[in-house]
């Protein structure tokens, strides 16, 4: 009873070491210092502070560049990613929507606009444009 125990335990223990991997192919001296995790099976790409140069912060759109080339290689190979970051100490979540569509996406205070294979659209192979849904709210 005491070995099934143990088993299950390490059978648990596999499948979580599993989910994630070193993405150390990324990390170089130029843009990162550490080995990065990431868990692979998610949909999210989570941007830090210091990942990007906010551009602009208007009415209706937010416009940031990205820095890590880490990041913008994620934000190209990721289909369809939910992408986080933090702006003046509040939490945004980003859903891609079709630049077709008329309609836009749900739970989330951004949308960015991709291509109809889920790709994201880029501006100048670095700069990605949030439009603002819902409440609008500008900090200065």
């Amino acid at each position: 009873m005491g070995l099934f125990k143990v088993l299950s335990l390490v059978k648990v223990g596999i499948i979580i070491i599993g989910n994630f991997i070193v993405l150390s192919e990324y990390a170089n001296a130029k843009n990162c210092h550490q080995n990065i995790w990431c868990q692979v099976n998610s949909d999210t790409i989570k941007i830090i502070a210091n990942d990007y140069k906010l551009l602009s912060n208007e009415k209706y759109t937010i416009k940031i560049e990205i820095l890590n080339s880490w990041v913008l290689q994620l934000l190209k190979e990721k289909q369809s990613p939910v992408i986080s970051f933090s702006l003046r100490g509040e939490e945004l979540i980003a859903r891609g929507n079709n630049i077709t569509s008329s309609s836009v996406p749900n739970n989330c205070n951004l949308f960015y606009f991709m291509n109809r294979k889920g790709e994201v659209i880029l501006y100048e192979d670095h700069i990605l444009t949030f439009n603002r849904i819902g409440k609008v709210k500008v900090s200065s």
